[in-house]
């Protein structure tokens, strides 16, 4: 068995997920892992799969393109070289919400990174009346044991000061 990972982007259709994945069993793959969602009328999806040795990247690809042929979807099979650690386990969450302005992903990423934390989801997007549209983040992460969570609180309330919106960090548990 091989591991690979599919990506497909296009305009979103209903039904497209049923005919990927109808065409992925039919080939005896498993889909070990799946994200996907809608951005902005635009369909994204990301799959770990797992092959049979005579399908690999190849067939997986080839499959996935004839069955979406005609909906626009972009198809882009690799093979993922090894499992490199076991799945995140999210300790916490971060929401944030506010005036859409250029830099809150930036900033925010950037702080986490900084504190080797990981991001194990990120979701984002503008809610809310058209006449007044408030931005919305939500994501979930892992902490390293060491750290400093009432530190990491007052660094995220500043820069949530800084950008103009409001940050909430709760533990997962």
């Amino acid at each position: 068995m091989g591991l690979h990972a599919l990506t497909c982007f296009g305009p979103d259709r209903t039904g497209l997920m049923a005919k990927l994945a109808e065409a992925i069993t039919g080939l005896g793959c498993n889909v070990d892992d799946v994200s996907a969602t809608i951005l902005r009328g635009h369909g994204a999806c990301m799959m770990i799969v797992q092959t049979p040795a005579e399908v690999g990247a190849g067939g997986l690809e080839e499959a996935a393109k004839a069955v979406l042929a005609g909906s626009g979807m972009a198809v882009n099979v690799q093979p993922c070289v090894a499992e490199l650690r076991p799945a995140a386990a999210p300790t916490h969450v971060l929401s944030v919400y506010g005036a859409d302005r250029p830099g809150i992903v930036h900033r925010l990423t950037t702080l986490l990174a900084g504190r080797g934390i990981n991001i194990t989801d990120l979701d984002s997007r503008i809610v809310g009346r058209s006449d007044r549209p408030i931005y919305a983040m939500l994501m979930e992460m892992e902490l390293p044991p060491a750290t400093d969570v009432v530190a990491l609180r007052a660094d995220l309330a500043a820069l949530a000061k800084d950008l103009q919106v409001d940050a909430s960090l709760r533990d997962v548990d």
